[in-house]
């Protein structure tokens, strides 16, 4: 499924698309500034015929930060996590916690923008 159609109809903050800017991995604090408070693991699963495959299979888990802020990991993709927030949201100073506590933990992070998820930092 093409990474744009994962997601589609969550809720984001619509602006200007811009990237989160890159960090120094030397300057970050030994405990993380915005742990999620939980972390959900589930499975949608799409019905079948006996004996048929599904459509589609997404086991995940999703990261429930503060303020309803969301993000998902699609375990068949361990290095990338899918993020409820437009670029330009996610680069804002009050996302600064959420953002490096995902730099820490994914290679590349995409946003929701207005026609769906699109790259918006990578590790290298």
């Amino acid at each position: 499924m093409p990474v744009a159609d994962r997601g589609a109809g969550c809720d984001g903050v619509m602006g200007a698309p811009q990237a989160p800017g890159h960090y120094d991995p030397g300057s970050l604090r030994e405990a993380d500034e915005a742990p999620p408070p939980r972390i959900i693991h589930s499975r949608d699963l799409a019905a079948a015929a006996e004996g048929e495959a599904p459509e589609y299979d997404y086991n995940f888990l999703d990261y429930m930060f503060a303020a309803g802020v969301g993000a998902r990991l699609y375990l068949d993709e361990p290095g990338a996590v899918h993020v409820r927030l437009t670029r330009s949201a996610l680069a804002g100073p009050a996302m600064a916690p959420v953002l490096v506590y995902l730099q820490r933990r994914f290679d590349v992070i995409r946003c929701l923008e207005a026609d769906g998820y699109v790259e918006g930092w990578r590790a290298y």
